[in-house]
C-alpha cells in the first residue's frame, strides 16, 4: 500500500488497509491488478 501509493506510515495506511479487507469480505478474492485499481479509485476520491 505505501510503496504502490507512495505514501509514509500512518492513518491513510490504515483506511487503505480496512477499505481493502472490507472489500475481500463483501466481494471475495481479488488479484493483485485489483488492488491497486482500488486502491487507486479509494486514494483519488480520498484526495478530493
Amino acid at each position: 500500500v505505501m510503496a504502490h501509493l507512495g505514501i509514509e506510515p500512518g492513518r491513510p495506511v490504515g483506511e487503505a488497509m480496512d477499505m481493502l479487507l472490507e472489500h475481500r469480505i463483501d466481494h471475495g478474492p481479488y488479484d493483485e491488478a485489483e488492488a491497486f485499481a482500488l486502491l487507486d479509485a479509494w486514494w483519488e476520491r480520498r484526495s478530493k
